[in-house]
């Protein structure tokens, strides 16, 4: 038996010896090829054995290349198509050597490829971008790979442990088969946000993604709302069945609830809670005040002091070989920021290696002004701590069923150092406005003045807008209009401000401001402020009546986002229908490239289309209708359609346009319609109905009652139906005096006329 074992263990070893000096003696290694469609994008992956070397690109207008150091592989593609369809990948074939697999693509997509774990190729391929560099050719040297190294695409992030969500994303297999977070059309851009900001949110978005996804798959994140449970959705293969997957729990393990995860975004009605917050385990995902200490950060002695201090951590930052001490990195980013600095907060947790704190980076883009493009404070406006604040002050706009905790942001914004509060302080009044808390941001002025002594000018454009979302527009003129004049960005934002106070209260703007608003708009046409500078300047001009100034702006060429000018085109043309001359109105109003903006304004085109025909253009008016009728519009559509119809003298076709539709403006005017048909009987009615007791009197002439005609308000038809009605007096015959009489005065009459015709004769020539 122990000669037996020791042969057997020889003959192992032997093997062992001869399969790693002798890998081309093998037989031809199968590589599987999995797929999965995740709505952005389409996923495949390859295994292939650990070191193996490869390259990728683009080999043509629509294909994608996949090279290995060596060839000799069996690809196996039938489970390909069962889960992926082929709108992107039209696709996918072995390299004639089987050393690579070819793509063919059905879009203008680009492929993403990277190696993770060490024995997979990964490669996402998604819809082209605009602003997506041209495909790389397949590259012409082979890379030898020695180790198995990741190659990290522009779109994985490396993982981030949010420190408040389940999930370990460390498990090589697993990663693979998470969705790559994808923002889309990049909406971020469209909207003006910045590089920097985009950067942040993609970043942790892709880990947010990744560590939801695995928590999920691990049965770690419950739903926790109306529905009752999750519909079934397709398991991961096992391991064991040919393809690696993620490790489960035992059999007959009972699975671990001990966390769950809510969303609530709906009404309390449907079993929601009262706001959108993300609750983990059944709390509020609310950031520990800890990681929130600017305070504590900027310290008890003073800004002095604090300034003091950044020389000494500065000295300390990079020590010996170089390299940078993280917690001294990490205590002067937070010294940055309760000092305002947070370009350089920023600058400087970038410096790390992986991705940087980004609570840190949120609060260092919040303390510059910026937003939280990352929603790391998302859903934590009603948090009882400091992250209250920061949620207010990092999103463009709350859901509508959010709260906000106004103790904790009254004492979050007291307790920090004075120069943040005087640089937050109006912004945060700004956004409270913006969520309909006007008293609040009073109060945050209020506290601001105590703590400064005065009222500086940015608390002034924070007390206009409060004053105009309060309903007082006097008072925020006055406050702006002290503030037009002062110099840089305030000033801009002042005369901004105006020009939409007058607007919104259909007052005029003075001339003098049309050109100020044009001046800022030049200046300003490289900034991230240029459409809005712009849009003040088009909305000074029809504002003053200077439409033809306003449209000029609107058709001239620019960088103006698409969507600005639609906007500005739209107010303009209803500036135009309600206060601009007949001569003006029908010369732009007809202007083939307004009239090409009707089906897509609704509300314009019914505005339009009424002063034409109130003008008595019906054909005008039909040009803007020829449109489908807008949904949620039908109503004052077909009305409009059956004045266009009674204007035309189409009487018939109006009375069509008005079938099934009910209320007091619909039988007015089918009444003008039966009018014009000749059934002066309908129309009466349906004008006595109204109590319109003049056309019920007129038409009741028309109509041939003489007895309803008397009760008129006409007192000369009144009259005529009167005497019509009247029976006819009985006279006797005249006395032979009476007669004589009577042809005496006609013989006298006769004189009388040709004595006059005799004065008026015109003289022979």
């Amino acid at each position: 038996m122990s000669r037996g074992r020791r042969t057997s263990g020889g003959w192992r070893l032997l093997i062992a010896v001869l399969a790693s000096w002798l890998p081309e003696l093998a037989v031809a290694q199968q590589i599987e090829m999995r797929s999965g469609e995740h709505g952005g994008f389409t996923r495949l992956v390859l295994d292939i054995p650990a070191g193996l070397g490869w390259r990728a690109g683009s080999s043509g207008p629509a294909s994608y290349r996949v090279e290995f150091d060596k060839g000799g592989f069996q690809f196996g593609f039938d489970a390909v198509y069962r889960r992926i369809t082929r709108d992107r990948v039209s696709n996918v074939a072995a390299l004639a050597d089987g050393a690579g697999v070819d793509l063919a693509l059905a879009c203008d997509c680009v492929v993403e490829a990277s190696q993770q774990g060490g024995g997979m190729i990964v490669m996402d391929v998604r819809p082209r971008r605009a602003g997506d560099p041209p495909p790389a050719p397949l590259p012409v040297p082979v890379a030898q790979v020695d180790e198995p190294t990741p190659l990290v695409s522009p779109s994985a992030a490396p993982v981030l442990d949010l420190g408040i969500l389940p999930g370990d994303i460390g498990h090589s297999a697993a990663r693979a088969l998470l969705p790559s977070f994808d923002p889309g059309p990049r909406l971020a851009a469209e909207i003006g946000t910045s590089p920097e900001d985009r950067a942040i949110a993609e970043s942790f978005g892709q880990s947010l993604a990744e560590q939801l996804a695995l928590g999920a798959t691990r049965g770690l994140l419950d739903a926790d709302g109306p529905l009752s449970q999750l519909p079934a959705t397709e398991e991961l293969p096992k391991h064991g069945d040919g393809e690696p997957g993620v490790a489960r729990d035992p059999p007959g393990a009972a699975p671990d609830h001990s966390m769950s995860a809510e969303m609530l975004t709906g009404p309390a009605s449907r079993g929601f809670g009262a706001s959108s917050v993300l609750r983990i385990g059944g709390q509020k995902a609310c950031l520990d005040d800890r990681r929130l200490d600017l305070p504590g950060w900027f310290g008890s002695d003073g800004e002095e002091a604090a300034l003091a201090r950044l020389g000494a951590l500065r000295a300390r930052l990079v020590g010996e070989f170089d390299r940078i001490d993280t917690r001294v990195q990490r205590e002067l980013a937070q010294l940055y920021i309760s000092l305002g600095f947070g370009a350089e907060a920023r600058a400087l947790l970038q410096l790390e290696d992986d991705i940087p704190d980004p609570v840190l980076m949120t609060l260092a883009t919040l303390v510059d002004g910026g937003g939280d493009p990352a929603g790391v404070f998302a859903g934590q406006s009603e948090c009882h701590g400091r992250a209250a604040l920061w949620a207010v002050l990092g999103a463009k706009e709350l859901p509508a069923s959010a709260e906000i905790a106004a103790p904790a942001v009254l004492a979050t914004f007291e307790e920090l150092p004075l120069s943040l509060r005087r640089t937050l302080g109006p912004r945060l009044a700004e956004r409270l406005t913006e969520e309909g808390q006007a008293d609040l941001a009073s109060n945050v002025l209020a506290r601001m003045a105590r703590a400064l002594g005065r009222t500086t000018e940015e608390m002034q454009l924070a007390a206009a807008g409060i004053a105009r979302a309060s309903g007082a527009p006097d008072r925020a003129e006055a406050l702006l209009s002290g503030l037009i004049s002062a110099p840089g960005e305030l000033g801009v934002a002042a005369a901004v401000a105006s020009v939409d106070l007058a607007t919104e209260e259909g007052r005029p703007v003075a001339p003098a401001m049309v050109d100020l608003t044009a001046a800022y708009s030049t200046e300003g046409r490289s900034t991230e402020d240029r459409d809005a500078l712009w849009l003040a300047h088009v909305r000074a001009a029809w504002a003053n009546a200077e439409f033809d100034r306003a449209f000029g702006e609107i058709d001239a060429p620019g960088e103006v986002v698409a969507e600005t000018r639609l906007k500005a085109r739209i107010e303009a043309l209803g500036a135009l229908a309600t206060s601009g001359d007949d001569g003006t109105f029908l010369r732009l109003a007809l202007d083939p490239g307004n009239i090409a903006l009707a089906p897509a304004a609704a509300a314009l085109a019914l505005e339009i289309a009424g002063r034409f025909l109130a003008l008595g253009l019906p054909d005008p008016a039909g040009r803007w209708l020829a449109g489908p009728v807008p949904p949620g519009r039908e109503h004052d559509w077909r009305l409009l359609e059956a004045r266009l119809s009674l204007a035309k003298g189409d009487a018939q076709a109006a009375e069509i346009a008005l079938v099934g539709l009910q209320g007091e403006d619909v039988l007015r005017l089918r009444a003008e319609a039966r009018e014009a048909m000749g059934d002066y009987a309908f129309a009466r009615s349906a004008y006595a109905e109204l109590g319109d007791s003049a056309n019920a009197a007129r038409l009741a002439w028309l109509a041939g009652d003489l007895a309803a005609s008397t009760a008129g308000g006409d007192p000369v038809r009144a009259e005529a139906a009167a005497i019509a009605l009247a029976e006819p007096p009985v006279t006797a015959a005249p006395s032979l005096a009476e007669s004589k009489a009577l042809a005496d005065s006609g013989g006298a009459t006769i004189e009388a006329i040709r004595a006059l015709l005799a004065q008026s004769a015109i003289p022979e020539m």
